[in-house]
């Protein structure tokens, strides 16, 4: 095992905070899952959020665990003083320098952004700090929200991968995204002799076409 390497403080843009998740956060977090737990179960299935504090704390502190061991990277987004959701690498592998990246915002939160500025800043630090070189996230093809988030800053979709997770009984497809410390942020793909020749065809078409 690695020695822990510290989660620290990101900013992504003026009042939009990446803050180390801790156990006094369990309260506030479980609230906005709780308040959340139909868009969530999308991802986890069936949840009983905890009742109590006690339970909460306790919650918290197993889910706090993998942070301890050096396996993730776990931040709050907190959103002018609010907080809106959260994000994390998880299963980094450190061998072959490589970790996921899951997020989840809460729904008064939506359509500002902050997921996007949020990510960007993680894989900044991933790459630049961390020294990962590849990573990847992985969405639910039905959830195009989810999807959205690592299209708008160009990371391509690697692959769909079947009937690779279960939510309900469900068998899902997920849609698999990487990004890459060697071309960070994505530069978009040039096109090929092909694709030129292919566009200068259907041009002439719609040219003729519209002579006719």
């Amino acid at each position: 095992m690695q020695e822990p390497f510290e989660t620290p403080v990101l900013t992504a843009g003026d009042s939009l905070v990446l803050r180390p998740a801790e156990l006094d956060d369990a309260e506030r977090f479980l609230n906005l899952a709780a308040a959340n737990i139909e868009r969530l179960s999308h991802a986890l299935g069936v949840w009983d959020p905890p009742k109590t504090v006690e339970d909460r704390r306790k919650l918290m502190a197993e889910d706090l665990k993998s942070v301890q061991n050096g396996d993730r990277h776990w931040w709050m987004i907190e959103s002018e003083g609010q907080l809106a959701g959260t994000i994390d690498i998880h299963r980094i592998y450190y061998r072959v320098r490589q970790g996921f990246v899951g997020y989840w915002l809460g729904a008064a939160f939506t359509g500002r952004g902050i997921m996007t500025r949020s990510l960007q800043a993680v894989i900044d630090w991933a790459f630049t700090e961390r020294k990962l070189i590849r990573i990847e996230i992985q969405s639910s093809i039905e959830n195009r929200a989810s999807c959205a988030v690592p299209e708008r800053l160009g990371i391509r979709r690697e692959s769909i991968r079947r009937q690779s997770h279960i939510v309900k009984d469900q068998t899902l497809d997920m849609a698999s995204y990487a990004a890459f410390a060697n071309n960070w942020p994505p530069e978009p793909p040039e096109k090929t002799t092909t694709d030129k020749n292919d566009l200068s065809r259907r041009r002439d078409s719609a040219a003729t076409s519209h002579r006719i």
